[in-house]
Order: structure tokens, then C-alpha cells, then sequence
């Protein structure tokens, strides 16, 4: 009988330990405003930070003799790019080349909105995420390695609209211009981005693991002192 009591304890443990306290996701909005001169050094990098979450960003510009790096201004509207090459607009476009932003975080996240800023006739999107711990850019294939597959993402007007359709989690994200060849008219700034961050595994709390250490030490007890009556029986 007394085994039994002992025994429900440790089941209460373990049911305990099976059911920790959950640490919740959260939804994180990064804004991006300034005014940076419309011109400067190729490469360069934003940092930024909100909600515990940290993260640079860099601008690229894609042409057909490849892939370059480009300069990254911040202004009232948003995240815009001079290329350098056919583009003197400081916006994201494909006018020319195509423009793309390369954000990086230090943990996975999952993207979910983000606002453009349009200048002109449409702000097509594409929309890409990746798993690195290195952004080691030199040509497109070293891109589609980041990234595999792009999404669609189109609109024809500044809105802030939904992104990352398949929901997929990871370090990086990619934002272009539209890069179908048949769509040569999207100019935009990027002046919001919503993350929301991935929960990390719940984990028992010392007073569960207290509970469930002295359960097992009861029973051990409990069966030792069985077993020796047993043996002087």
C-alpha cells in the first residue's frame, strides 16, 4: 500500500514535468526611416533592433553579367537602393537592374507583414527565406543556394500586406523588386517589416524538478524497505 502512495506521487511528477510552462511567441515590427544621402559606398550595412530581436540588413542589385553589391539609404519612406549601374532612383526597382534587400537575423524568425512604399505604377514583390550562419553573396546561384524557391508577391499601390504565404521560419529574408522579365515597372521603399519570433521549447521548472527527484527518491525508499521485509520474512 505504501508503494502505491509513494508510486502516485511520482506519476504526479512526471505528469508535471510533461506539461511545463510555455514561452509564447511574440509579433515584432522593425521601422525603417532616415535620411541618408541618396548616394554612397556599395556594401554597406544597417543594423537594427526591437523586441529582443537584432538583425542587419544589406542591398544587392542583380544585372545579366551578375551580381553586385550595392548602397543602402534610409529615408522617410523606407529602405531604398542605388545600384550604381543604370539606376541613380534610391529606390527598390527593376528598372535597369534588379534591386534586393538581404536581411539577416540572430535568431529564426518567421516574416509575416511588411509596408512598401510605392512610387510609381506597381510594387511587385519577391520574397525569399533561408538558414545560414553566413551570407557569402557572389553571383546568383549563390543566392538561390540561400534561398531556394521566391514567392510571388504582387500589389499595385503602397500598402502594408501580408508576406512569407508559406509561413516558413528561418535566419534570412529576401525582398526584391519583381524579377519576372515581363514586369519592368515596380518602384518601392521598404518602411515596416513584422516578424514573429519562434517560441524556444518550453522547460520544467525547478519546483517540477524538485517534485520529481524527491517522487523517485520516495519509491526507491519505499521498494528498499519492502524488499528487506520480504527477505527477513
Amino acid at each position: 500500500m505504501a508503494l502505491g502512495k509513494f508510486g502516485a506521487l511520482a506519476a504526479a511528477a512526471l505528469i508535471a514535468a510533461t506539461a511545463p510552462t510555455a514561452a509564447s511567441a511574440a509579433l515584432v515590427t522593425f521601422t525603417f526611416t532616415g535620411d541618408t544621402p541618396t548616394n554612397g559606398t556599395a556594401g554597406n550595412v544597417y543594423n537594427f533592433s526591437a523586441g529582443g530581436v537584432t538583425g542587419t540588413v544589406s542591398a544587392w542589385s542583380r544585372s545579366t553579367s551578375g551580381v553586385t553589391a550595392a548602397y543602402l539609404g534610409v529615408y522617410a519612406q523606407g529602405l531604398g537602393i542605388t545600384n550604381g549601374s543604370n539606376d541613380n532612383s534610391h529606390m527598390i526597382d527593376n528598372q535597369g537592374n534588379y534591386d534586393f534587400l538581404v536581411f539577416k537575423f540572430d535568431q529564426v524568425v518567421e516574416a509575416e507583414k511588411a509596408t512598401f512604399y510605392d512610387f510609381g505604377d506597381d510594387s511587385d514583390a519577391w520574397i525569399g527565406v533561408g538558414n545560414s550562419n553566413s551570407v557569402n553573396i557572389t553571383n546568383w546561384a549563390s543566392v538561390q543556394s540561400l534561398f531556394g524557391a521566391f514567392e510571388t508577391n504582387n500589389s499595385t499601390s503602397s500598402d502594408t500586406r501580408n508576406i512569407n504565404g508559406a509561413n516558413e521560419q528561418g535566419n534570412l529574408l529576401f525582398i526584391s523588386a519583381s524579377m519576372d522579365s515581363s514586369d519592368r515597372d515596380d518602384d518601392f521603399k521598404l518602411k515596416n517589416l513584422t516578424i514573429n519570433t519562434i517560441a524556444p521549447p518550453a522547460v520544467p521548472e525547478p519546483a517540477t524538478w524538485a517534485m520529481l527527484i524527491a517522487g523517485f527518491g520516495l519509491v526507491g525508499g519505499a521498494m528498499r524497505r519492502r524488499n528487506d521485509r520480504l527477505v527477513h520474512a
